[in-house]
């Protein structure tokens, strides 16, 4: 990836707040960052520019963040996933046969997901 383009992370989460408290440290950490309150919504924005990285919370509303990604990669999506939910244990096994590479605790995901990312895009 060059310095002059930035990854594109795509976050999917029901909750407000915290949308947008990851865009901001996603934007401040100068990642291009678009956002959806469902899966659905994310669905009916295909195709679209492929995404470098995506954030999928597990509970929404509607299709959880795992069945969003069997969808994703059915789409040929193949970006790195992180599902970020407030209770791991229920989806840890699953989330890692579907090839997520980390699922994050709420509340507390901010310094977890930085250094995640960091590793991810070095030097970004």
């Amino acid at each position: 990836m060059s310095r002059k383009s930035k990854a594109k992370i795509i976050i999917v989460d029901d909750d407000e707040g915290a949308r947008a408290s990851l865009r901001l440290l996603l934007e401040t950490m100068e990642f291009a960052v678009e956002d959806f309150d469902s899966a659905e919504a994310h669905l009916s924005a295909l195709p679209g520019e492929a995404p470098d990285c995506l954030i999928l919370d597990h509970h929404l509303s509607g299709m959880s963040g795992l069945d969003l990604l069997v969808q994703l990669r059915q789409h040929g999506i193949t970006a790195p996933t992180i599902i970020i939910t407030g209770n791991a244990k229920d989806v840890e096994a699953r989330a890692r046969r579907s090839g997520v590479i980390a699922v994050l605790r709420k509340p507390d995901v901010a310094d977890a997901l930085a250094r995640l990312l960091d590793q991810l895009f070095p030097g970004h």
